[in-house]
């Protein structure tokens, strides 16, 4: 990619109309392939189909996004520019999303990656994504943190013991939809309107952040899903159990479990490592993807960088470690 910013010989792409016939059409798809900003396979993208069109202007609003252009998928004088020319700013920022993966540090074998901006997670194994599945992430109020740490054991059909901050909220619904107070705790019984869902994931993490399913999967249609209180709602949460107990040596369907509304817990023999990250600039399959800045970290990181009192700027990630930790509230 380095190579194809600086090299003044490629050809030069005017303004034009998205439309497949015209004769840059197809220089403007080569030299997007060639940024990584559509797959290398020119099937997808090369026929002139709708569809095609439309891949076409999602990877120019991803450059368009990167350098701080009006994200419009049009290909005007400004985009045109960015294509033609050298550009340092998009290789900062791939210099830093390298950075912070050196960070992390060698990473195990099989593990669980949660991007927050991008709304998924996938189950990696030795660098290739086995699972990927739509995700919902906290609201601008209640941020999912970036983490590292475990999967300790997976429960099934729930009970969701509220926190504090949830009482006003839910308190006076007790009596209805499975709310109910215990020894000075609010709870809501495991059922079709539970918070949690048919499965949650346990982290023991002091903030009590999990991974869990929803009572509301038809929010896994919109596309920015920041809706929880900060914890990770998992739509294909099923297959994630699946992949997260065949690891651990328990083979077969957890559809019996779920079906007869057994509440049951399983402590895992071998901690499942997880991951969440917020990273906006993303690579999938060789193709760059850059997304909304939900929490708004860009701002946040300018008034630290430029602000009065300023002082370095450290990173929270740390690598998964197991230590002895108490049993957190959900």
């Amino acid at each position: 990619m380095r190579t194809y910013w600086a090299n003044t010989q490629r050809p030069v792409i005017a303004v034009h109309d998205l439309d497949p016939n015209h004769p840059d059409f197809t220089i403007l798809v080569q030299t997007l392939q060639q940024l990584h900003f559509l797959p290398k396979d020119p099937e997808p993208v090369i026929h002139g189909s709708v569809v095609d069109i439309l891949a076409v202007q999602n990877a120019l609003k991803t450059l368009q996004g990167l350098m701080k252009l009006p994200v419009t998928g049009v290909l005007d004088e400004k985009t045109v520019d960015a294509l033609n020319t050298e550009n340092p700013i998009l290789m900062e920022k791939i210099d830093h999303v390298q950075k912070e993966w050196q960070k992390m540090g060698p990473l195990p074998k099989h593990y669980i990656l949660c991007n927050i901006p991008a709304f998924t997670l996938d189950v990696m194994d030795h660098g290739v994504s086995v699972l990927h599945s739509r995700v919902m992430v906290g609201k601008v109020e209640s941020k999912t943190p970036e983490f590292s740490g475990f999967i300790y054991s997976i429960v099934f059909n729930p009970t969701w013991v509220l926190p504090h901050s949830q009482y006003k909220i839910y308190g006076p619904l007790v009596g209805t939809d499975g709310y109910y107070w215990h020894q000075g705790k609010l709870l809501q019984k495991p059922g079709p309107k539970n918070h949690l869902g048919q499965v949650k994931f346990l982290t023991r993490r002091p903030d009590a952040i999990i991974l869990h399913s929803t009572h509301e999967p038809e929010l896994f249609a919109d596309p920015d899903r920041a809706y929880s209180i900060g914890c990770i709602r998992v739509q294909s949460f099923q297959d994630l159990a699946e992949q997260i107990l065949s690891r651990d040596g328990v083979n077969g369907s957890i559809s019996i479990i779920l079906d007869k509304k057994i509440q049951k817990n399983v402590t895992l023999k071998h901690p499942f490592p997880v991951y969440a990250v917020y990273r906006r600039l993303w690579i999938q399959n060789g193709v760059i993807q850059y997304f909304s800045d939900v929490y708004g970290h860009d701002l946040v990181k300018k008034i630290r960088d430029f602000g009065p009192n300023h002082s370095p700027t450290v990173s929270l990630f740390q690598k998964p470690r197991i230590k002895n930790q108490k049993k957190q509230i959900h």
